[in-house]
């Protein structure tokens, strides 16, 4: 068979249209489609370990308490029993705070929060009357500094006896200063310790390898709630303080306490507790109330 030039011509350009010119190179194939990548987890507030979740602080802010005459920061509720003054209103009460409840006592526990600050959120008694405050462990470096400087001035008293209301931190927590948006203020009275157990006044000390975190909640601020709880023959209502929380020597308020109820992270429970200086002595209980030798968490 005879083949043509122009047929010839024809057949090349058919086979280039194909296969592509001979002077280009194949465009490579494209990559088989990456599989799905699952969607990442929400991250954990910063300063979260990871699986250490816990609940929202009740009350958000930042402790600025300055550092006591023993050198602890006022977060750290640690005192020598000496530096108190006595206010009148309402406050809170978070001296016997910490673990779940026993069976028939109501629910009075702290919980570690989420979050940098690793607060503890507890389970206070609202109360009204006379309390205490322990100048060491204001949780306002101005304040503290103010307050004590008031109580040394000539013809002030501060003590754990006689109501003041002049002094600096009396007034911040009458008028809602210290903390602003703060239902109560968490700080201390003897009142429930006439009862006995579970009320008494009994400090167990945590110390060594009986030492962890632990709630200081002098001056912690507070939520209302109106959730009412039986004691004794009176009816209160419970306040969720927010508190800072501290590593160390601690002690609880009550007697045969088991120091470790959780494991400091978020979520587990801790005790609102404090820490008297050794030779500090304790302050004796009063009208208003001290811990009689307890710690001063509120």
């Amino acid at each position: 068979m005879h083949t043509t030039p122009a047929a010839l011509a024809v057949l090349a350009v058919s086979f280039l249209a194909a296969c592509g010119s001979s002077s280009e190179v194949p465009a490579p194939e494209a990559p088989a489609a990456a599989p799905e990548v699952p969607a990442a987890a929400p991250e954990a507030p910063a300063g979260t370990p990871p699986g250490q979740d816990g609940p929202e602080p009740a009350f958000a802010y930042v402790p600025h308490g300055g550092i006591n005459p023993m050198g602890s920061p006022a977060r750290a509720d640690v005192t020598t029993g000496t530096d108190w003054v006595t206010c009148t209103g309402t406050f809170a009460l978070c001296y016997y705070s910490g673990p779940p409840p026993a069976d028939g006592q109501p629910d009075l526990s702290c919980e570690v929060t989420a979050g940098p600050q690793r607060m503890a959120n507890c389970r206070c008694i609202h109360m009204e009357g006379d309390y205490n405050v322990d100048i060491d462990a204001i949780l306002d470096k101005e304040l503290q500094t103010s307050t004590r400087s008031w109580c040394q001035e000539e013809g002030n008293t501060c003590d754990l006896t006689t109501p003041v209301s002049e002094a600096p931190v009396c007034q911040a927590i009458a008028g809602g200063t210290l903390f602003e948006g703060a239902g109560s203020i968490s700080t201390f009275t003897s009142r429930l310790s006439p009862l006995g157990p579970p009320w008494a006044i009994d400090p167990t000390p945590c110390e060594g390898e009986s030492a962890g975190k632990y709630a200081g909640c002098m001056t912690a601020p507070c939520v209302t709630t109106d959730e009412q709880i039986a004691i004794g023959e009176e009816t209160y209502t419970v306040d969720i303080c927010t508190c800072p929380t501290w590593d160390g020597d601690f002690e609880v308020g009550t007697p045969g306490a088991d120091c470790s109820i959780g494991d400091g992270k978020g979520g587990s429970n801790v005790w609102s507790a404090a820490l008297i200086e050794k030779g500090g002595g304790g302050p004796p209980v009063g009208p208003a109330g001290g811990p009689a030798g307890g710690p001063a968490g509120g």
